[in-house]
């Protein structure tokens, strides 16, 4: 019997896109420290890395390597860049499930469109970027520090404080301490023996048994307000009649 017929050949594939340039070798990089080749850029003081012109898009038909990269998880920040929309083998390896475009390159895996290479420990310490000539897009940033969270919103601001009290007003000034009544020590006598304790007239009566009045009326002596031995008695009131009962 004849064979059947042969089946339809296969349309040829499409030529394949330009590679990216080769990357130079890499220069030693002072320890500690992360260094790149060509554009790629490293921020925030050492401890991330963006591709060219991030946030904007990056240049096609770029690349550059991050080496030196501490042995911790990568922290993805942004990540946005061409993805594999060929069904085709784009790079040519023999294996299609791994055509990237535009990709980032982690120990040996590609990664491209939104995903990143978050959590994934560099553990030869470097990453390659490569952009082909086609579409460009924002780019990545990515980390290998702990980024500080972003601070919370400020608290409104408090009102103003209410203005201090007013001062009290100013007391009035103190009055002098009263003084005492002064008693009359018959300071215009003669023979004033107050300050050991014996007054004048006393001392006139018992000296020379006068007393106030003779002092005062027949010497002129101001003895007001001493009561001296010899001065005669006030004259008592005579007593008060008794009263007639009231008839009822």
């Amino acid at each position: 019997p004849s064979l059947p017929p042969s089946p339809p050949s296969l349309p040829p594939s499409p030529p394949a896109l330009p590679l990216p340039p080769s990357l130079p070798p890499l220069a030693p990089c002072p320890l500690g420290d992360v260094c790149t080749t060509g554009p790629c850029l490293i921020t925030d003081g050492g401890s991330c890395a963006t591709s060219p012109d991030f946030p904007n898009d990056y240049p096609v038909n770029e690349g550059c390597t991050l080496y030196g990269l501490p042995p911790v998880g990568l922290d993805v920040i942004a990540f946005d860049v061409e993805g594999d929309e060929d069904p085709s083998d784009y790079d040519g390896d023999g294996d299609f499930r791994n055509d990237c475009p535009d990709h980032l390159t982690v120990n040996g895996v590609k990664y491209c469109g939104t995903l990143g290479p978050a959590g994934v420990v560099p553990s030869d310490g470097t990453m390659t970027w490569v952009s082909d000539g086609s579409e460009t897009f924002p780019g990545w940033k990515v980390c290998w520090a702990a980024q500080p969270p972003s601070l919370p919103p400020s608290p409104p601001s408090l009102p103003p404080s209410p203005p201090p009290p007013s001062p009290p007003p100013p007391s009035p000034p103190s009055l002098p301490p009263a003084q005492p009544p002064k008693v009359p020590v018959c300071a215009a006598c003669e023979w004033d023996y107050t300050a050991l304790g014996s007054p004048c007239c006393d001392t006139a009566w018992t000296t020379y048994s006068l007393n106030c009045k003779t002092l005062q009326d027949s010497y002129g002596w101001d003895c007001a307000g001493c009561s001296c031995p010899g001065d005669p008695s006030p004259p008592q009131s005579p007593p008060s009649p008794p009263q007639s009962p009231q008839p009822p």
